[in-house]
């Protein structure tokens, strides 16, 4: 039992719901509090369980020690009723030590020791990573933003860049190729500042094909190009690549640089196309700092854990020692005494009633006896 019972999206539930829409920089309160209780209460049937063992344990002691006393076994009254009252008594100490170990887990819900001195060391330790990992993400994004600041300055919000081989007239020419946004733009030269010319992705279609001497890495774009004011009508650019990894990157690029849930990527082999259907609607995954304040969570969660899980292991042996096993053995003797011990001279008699059984054989052995000391009476006379 540890904390991978709860899974990535719990724990980021419970903590959005603590914070709300408001992002917190550290782990809150709400959200520990409400998963480790809920990891604590899972202690409390493994913990009754053990009640229940060691009441069954002493129930078969109890039955064997009243089964095996030759002292009262030939009143079947007397055995009955000692057997009945220890079991009684064992039904109320194991319903005492039952209550007791379930507070002792309900002690550990009702408060959540934040300020535990192993717990609150480790937590200054966590959070100190993670400040300084906020700092870090925090610094990251901000020279991002400039540095995306800087180029939309310039005409030039790049994506990616690098040369490539364009189709011209029926013949293969270099060309410097970008990705602007969403676009696809062609320059003659590194140089240029206006492109030769601009491919829109949205909703465009990419495949590779083979080249003149059979290596998979022509990268051919189908995109839908205008014609006039209202009309559009599909055209394709081609584009060759040094090597097939160089042409598979490319297609990568340029389907995330569409964005469209139509854009399709397909392949050729041997003058077959295999049409790979748009990827279905996925989960909303988390981003960086998302994921490094569940983890966060997540290890918080383990140690406090751990430190309940250590106390609730130490304290239940000593409670059913305590409620069940010491008290039983404690109150045995006088709750037999004043259940059974009586001035009711009826009881009495009803609980030392020798059986039928016994009676009868009584009655044999004792015949017997006289009929063994006529034969010596007889043995004698002659």
């Amino acid at each position: 039992m540890n904390s991978s019972e709860l899974t990535d999206s719990d724990i980021h539930t419970a903590r959005r719901n603590a914070v709300g829409v408001n992002a917190d920089l550290f782990v809150p309160n709400a959200a520990f509090e409400v998963l480790v209780k809920k990891l604590i209460q899972k202690m409390e049937e493994p913990a009754t369980l053990c009640v229940r063992l060691v009441r069954e344990e002493l129930k078969q002691v109890l039955e064997d020690v009243t089964s095996s006393c030759n002292e009262i076994g030939r009143f079947e009254e007397l055995k009955e009723k000692v057997n009945q009252e220890c079991m009684r008594l064992l039904w109320a100490k194991t319903k005492e030590a039952g209550e007791f170990v379930t507070n002792i887990v309900d002690m550990e819900v009702a408060y959540i020791n934040t300020e535990n001195p192993g717990f609150d060391k480790f937590r200054s330790g966590v959070y100190k990573l993670m400040a300084a990992h906020h700092s870090s993400l925090e610094t990251k994004a901000r020279e991002q933003a400039e540095d995306e600041a800087s180029s939309a300055s310039n005409g030039r919000a790049r994506v990616a860049a690098t040369k490539a081989d364009y189709m011209v007239r029926n013949e293969w020419k270099v060309h410097h190729i970008r990705i602007l946004e969403r676009e696809l733009a062609i320059y003659v030269s590194e140089s240029d500042e206006s492109p030769l010319k601009k491919v829109p992705l949205e909703n465009a279609t990419f495949q590779i094909s083979e080249a003149d001497n059979g290596v998979r890495r022509v990268l051919a774009v189908e995109f839908a190009a205008k014609r006039g004011w209202l009309s559009t009508a599909t055209d394709t650019l081609q584009l060759r690549f040094a090597t097939d990894g160089e042409a598979s990157k490319w297609l990568s690029k340029l389907s995330s640089a569409g964005e469209g849930e139509s854009t399709r990527m397909s392949t050729i082999s041997g003058g077959r196309m295999s049409m790979v259907p748009p990827t279905a609607s996925r989960p909303i995954q988390l981003n960086d700092r998302e994921k490094l304040e569940t983890e966060v969570l997540r290890q918080l969660l383990e140690y406090y854990f751990k430190i309940v899980r250590e106390s609730i292991t130490d304290s239940v042996p000593k409670a059913i020692m305590l409620k069940l096993v010491n008290a039983l053995q404690n109150n045995l003797y006088q709750h037999l005494m004043e259940s059974i011990d009586t001035d009711d001279d009826e009881m009495l008699s009803e609980l030392t009633r020798e059986s039928e059984e016994v009676s009868r054989k009584r009655k044999e052995v004792q015949e017997r006896v006289k009929a063994l000391k006529r034969a010596i009476q007889v043995m004698q006379e002659l």
